[in-house]
């Protein structure tokens, strides 16, 4: 199939750009994985903070560069974003996790000439917990007890010079003191820069925190300077200017007014951008405080590594894939998909849907024959065949192979998938063989996981009945 990723395709899925400091969801985590639960197995007692609520808003605009070196394109873009959410503070052996209650989340991006693309949080309030996704990281994952997170709305969620961030701030900012006096300065760390900007690593930063006018109850301070750092391994820079309040009372930030430059080199999934961004933070009026049970809810959440739900826009299929997935293509009949770990492509998954419906069945051992035709050749070994079953009770048929390409060492997984009223899929993972000890079980799951959503419909529907 052409895989060649469409202009029209790059822009429905280039995430929420600037607005959200992040195109794709976390990338894995340095922390132990297992059968705890969140808090990398820390057993101090953790300090909770009393809820605070705040609204944000987001707007911003820039340009996005497609086409090769000899044609260059440059799309206009804007994203706008808000936000209200009640947050209570949980800090325990200096990591920080917030546990939330979402009144609102919407993004709404447009680019060029397109029709608009709204995604929303959903049905609300939405209960979650955010925390870093390893101890080396800047960026948030997010896990809900009553839903599964789409990786669109996992960038939704993920927004810089964040209250969990600027928190921290404070208690660096005020260091001890009750007030803060005039031409007072305070350099941002790298390891603090990276976290306001929700990156993965800070190679140089000029961010200062100065304090421009105070009186007897509070200040503003200027949050300005630059930072460079890299984002799923693209080198990205920050030029930044903003002003916050603090209350002495409190040592807290309430109110946050900011504007951002940023500069993003092209990716391995993602094009280059640069944008503009106009941010506000406010604290707002808290309606019900969020309880000590939902927070321990929220604890005793899976440590292991956050599943997302996917639902393609142009076809009617769903399914279940890790956080290191990166949709690349979703176009009628086809979708793409790469999983991807520190920058690095490791794997790629290409679904086929054909338009007809099967008229006759396909057994295990026609289907190796299809796929030693398709790879003929690579000089292939067939290493497993089985026979699973999916949700709904769908037939899968999967293939395991390994072979050469360019003096490379790949391994193909095949899966054809047939519903009982012949609707069929096929999934092709394809990955060097060195990998395969990363790729683990994901394979099976996406494949297991297919459904056709008027499928997924009818199981709801079954479930509220019984």
């Amino acid at each position: 199939m052409d895989t060649t990723v469409t202009r029209r395709n790059w822009l429905l899925n280039f995430g929420t750009a600037a607005a959200s400091c992040t195109l794709l969801p976390s990338l894995g985590r340095s922390a132990q994985a297992g059968t705890g639960s969140i808090g990398w197995g820390i057993a101090l007692v953790p300090e909770i903070s009393e809820t605070l609520a705040y609204s944000i808003d987001i707007q911003s605009e820039g340009l996005v560069f497609l086409g090769s070196a000899e044609d260059p394109k440059q799309v206009p873009f804007t994203v706008t974003c808000k936000q209200k959410y009640a947050e209570r503070l949980i800090v325990r052996d200096a990591i920080r996790l917030a546990s939330r209650r979402y009144q609102q989340g919407d993004l709404v991006k447009k680019f060029g000439a397109l029709e608009a693309e709204t995604v929303s949080l959903g049905k609300t309030p939405l209960e979650l917990i955010a925390f870093p996704e390893s101890v080396d990281s800047g960026r948030l994952e997010f896990r809900s007890a009553e839903t599964q997170l789409s990786e669109k709305q996992i960038s939704l969620l993920q927004v810089p010079l964040s209250p969990i961030w600027l928190d921290e701030l404070a208690t660096q900012v005020f260091a001890g003191k009750t007030k803060l006096q005039v031409g007072e300065k305070v350099a941002i760390s790298a390891e603090l820069a990276k976290k306001l900007f929700c990156l993965e690593e800070v190679t140089a930063t000029t961010l200062v925190c100065e304090t421009e006018k105070a009186n007897d109850s509070q200040a503003v301070l200027k949050i300005s300077g630059d930072v460079e750092g890299r984002n799923l391994d693209v080198k990205t820079n920050f030029r930044l200017n903003s002003s916050i309040r603090a209350i002495f009372a409190t040592g807290k930030f309430t109110q946050l007014r900011a504007s951002y430059f940023e500069q993003r080199a092209k990716g391995t999934v993602t094009p280059a951008f640069q944008a503009t961004t106009k941010l506000k933070i406010d604290e707002s009026e808290v309606g019900t405080p969020i309880s000590n049970s939902t927070i321990k809810k929220h604890l005793e959440l899976p440590e292991s590594a956050a599943i997302l739900s996917f639902n393609s826009d142009t076809n009617m299929i769903q399914l279940q894939h890790g956080n290191q997935w990166h949709l690349l293509l979703d176009q009628k009949g086809a979708i793409i998909w790469r999983m991807i770990s520190s920058g690095e492509p490791l794997t790629q998954c290409n679904l086929l849907l054909p338009a007809t419906k099967a008229t006759e069945s396909v057994s295990l051992n026609e289907f190796v024959e299809k796929v030693g035709e398709s790879l003929a050749d690579n000089d292939i070994s067939i290493d497993s065949q089985q026979k699973l079953q999916g949700i709904n009770g769908a037939e899968i048929l999967r293939v395991q192979a390994t072979g050469k390409e360019a003096g490379v060492d790949l391994t193909w997984i095949y899966y054809y998938i047939t519903t009982s009223d012949g609707r069929r899929a096929q999934m092709v993972f394809t990955t060097d063989s060195s990998f395969l000890p990363a790729l683990g079980n994901a394979d099976q799951m996406m494949a297991q996981t297919l459904v056709f959503n008027d499928d997924q419909v009818a199981s709801n529907q079954a479930k509220n009945l019984k």
